[in-house]
């Protein structure tokens, strides 16, 4: 999974011939979904981009034929806010400079050039490292032995 978010490849026999081995590259995003934390490894959380979504009130609720209805009647302005971004962040892109890269660097240049249309310089990098300390906290809050750990550290 850390391989194909952040590109990489790995080498394999090819089915069906009598080849040595053929070589599968990939990078492409991965999404995930799980009522609990799925992800263990910190490896793979620094590549993560974890979305809690809040609990949905009871009077909050609608039929499904309703959500997709408002979803579509928004769609040409999500479309069009998203196009002007990416145009926004193409023309920026080769002025980006990052006091340091994250993992997944490309995507953090990426997403800086195109911030600035939508938000704050700035704002993308804080919600980014935000997110990557808040799933740290709560994968060692989730391991018994880790969290075991930190109370005596704290002691």
């Amino acid at each position: 999974m850390c391989r194909l978010a952040s590109g990489g490849s790995f080498a394999v026999r090819q089915l069906y011939t009598d080849r040595e081995e053929a070589l599968f590259q990939a990078a492409r995003p991965v999404i995930l979904n799980g009522i609990e934390d799925v992800i263990t490894r910190q490896d793979f959380v620094d590549r993560t981009i974890f979305l809690t979504l809040p609990h949905l009130c009871e009077n909050r609720r609608r039929p499904e034929r309703e959500v997709w209805r408002d979803f579509q009647a928004a769609q040409p302005y999500i479309l069009g806010a998203m196009v002007a971004a990416a145009s926004y962040g193409l023309r920026n892109l080769p002025k980006v400079r990052l006091e340091r890269l994250p993992r997944m660097a490309d995507f953090a240049l990426w997403s800086a050039a195109c911030e600035t249309a939508l938000w704050p310089a700035g704002t993308f990098l804080r919600a980014f490292d935000a997110n990557r300390r808040a799933a740290l906290e709560d994968m060692i809050e989730s391991d018994p032995v880790a969290a075991r750990v930190r109370e005596l550290m704290a002691e």
